[in-house]
């Protein structure tokens, strides 16, 4: 079960209007890996009343370690300091995700959210509001929320994409060990503090894991351009995956990242499409809504998926709590994507090039981001960044973890709400903005009373 669908299904009904849930599969939380959440996921969190639970299953992040090449030599570190996340609110925390998911649950549970399980969904009619289940019966709901992630069937019932990306596919690889297995060995014993993410750059590929579960395990995922052919059984997660079969060679991993992936006995993969940019993330009926990875493009595998599905699900409800009657659906429908298209786009555009610099093969562009990163990044607790050069290269990564979904639809809300109130069949106030997105997975149906 896709933690999108239950973000969105819990704001839905908390705003008060009907929400049922239809999952493919029985809902039961099996994956042990992690997930990373930055300060805007964190703080939605928060919000939702997870804080002291999150105190005792999460670790925060507080040091960033980057190696670089085939000999894995260090690049440097980011010491994450309060005065680096007092703005921002909430911390950078590692969380696993069968365990957020059964929170998320177990909050959709609590607010009345009806679910129905092994329920496969093949496809999605804009124009009445309805899906078609794999047994032939079809439902109707107000609106239909698209959560069924990167493969998404509801995506192709309105999906317009304005801008194809580079053609390049990703297979990713994660899978967790026990953190005395590391601590047995002396190359990998430094890996195992609990509050530092470590990130191996290579030609290609890009390696990110961390401690995990109380200090039990260590998770790893890996991702790497894969050019080799495509089956339908590859797009999904497959749960025991021999690596070889991929035709990769992981010789050129750094050595320690080739002895974590040695010592997985069971290893999870996927191989992930790129996909195009969407002009719009809602139907031109304004009864069908994109969520999640569902939505945005982004690669699996990395830490601004989950968070920008969590800020749809949360955009969403603070737009919905504010529906007075069936009238104004349609306009908050739109003012949805008004206010998340920007987002999903620059987050893309930013994820793409984020990924392009990560995985950079040896030559001028490596050597440059070695050395800039090398510039913005310190070896002691002690030393602080300036301001100006940390701007320089994170930046943009700042701006994404500075957002705050639920502002955003209150600041939208004062502009504009007042006249949704008092012309509610006006089907949009702002300006069409031409932009784009992408994908994720789980459907989610509302229907508003």
């Amino acid at each position: 079960m896709l933690l999108t669908g239950l973000a969105s299904a819990y704001t839905l009904r908390r705003a008060g209007h009907e929400v049922v849930l239809l999952e493919k599969g029985d809902g039961k939380a099996r994956s042990t890996g992690g997930l990373r959440s930055p300060p805007n996921l964190t703080k939605l969190l928060n919000q939702w009343g997870l804080g002291p639970t999150l105190d005792h299953i999460a670790r925060q992040c507080t040091r960033i370690n980057f190696y670089a090449g085939e000999s894995g030599d260090t690049i440097g570190s980011m010491v994450i300091h309060e005065d680096f996340i007092k703005d921002l609110v909430a911390g950078f925390m590692f969380v696993q995700h069968g365990k957020l998911q059964s929170l998320l649950l177990e909050l959709a549970e609590q607010e009345g959210v009806s679910f129905r399980y092994n329920t496969r969904v093949l496809g999605a009619d804009p124009d009445s509001a309805s899906v078609v289940l794999e047994t032939g019966e079809r439902l109707y709901g107000d609106v239909i929320i698209g959560a069924d992630g990167h493969g998404s069937v509801i995506r192709s019932s309105l999906e317009h994409e304005v801008n194809l990306l580079d053609q390049e596919n990703h297979l990713i690889l994660a899978f967790t060990i026990p953190v005395d297995q590391l601590r047995a060995d002396e190359d990998l014993r430094p890996l195992t503090n609990p509050s530092t993410w470590a990130f191996w750059l290579g030609d290609g590929y890009v390696v990110h894991a961390n401690v995990l579960n109380e200090g039990r395990d260590y998770t790893v995922t890996i991702v790497h351009n894969y050019a080799g052919p495509v089956r339908e059984c590859d797009e999904d997660w497959r749960s025991q995956s021999n690596i070889t079969e991929f035709g990769i060679d992981f010789t050129q991993l750094d050595s320690r990242a080739k002895k974590l992936l040695d010592l997985a006995s069971n290893v999870s993969s996927r191989v992930v499409r790129t996909r195009g940019q969407l002009d719009s993330l809602v139907s031109e009926t304004s009864k069908i809504i994109l969520v999640g990875e569902a939505a945005h493009s982004l690669v699996p595998g990395g830490h601004h998926c989950t968070a920008l599905a969590l800020e749809d699900a949360q955009t969403l409800g603070c737009l919905f709590g504010r529906i007075q009657n069936k009238n104004q659906v349609s306009r908050l429908v739109t003012a949805y994507d008004e206010i998340r298209l920007p987002r999903s786009n620059f987050a893309l555009q930013y994820d793409a090039h984020h990924q392009a610099m990560l995985k950079a093969s040896p030559g001028p562009m490596r050597e440059q981001r070695d050395a800039l990163l090398r510039q913005t990044l310190i070896q002691d607790e002690d030393e602080h960044m300036e301001e100006a050069t940390f701007m320089k290269v994170w930046g943009n990564e700042f701006v994404l973890f500075a957002h705050d979904a639920t502002e955003k639809v209150e600041d939208w809300w004062g502009q504009y709400g007042s006249l949704i109130v008092q012309c509610p069949n006006r089907h949009s106030i702002v300006p069409n903005v031409e932009i784009s997105v992408l994908k994720d997975t789980n459907q989610t149906r509302a229907r508003v009373n």
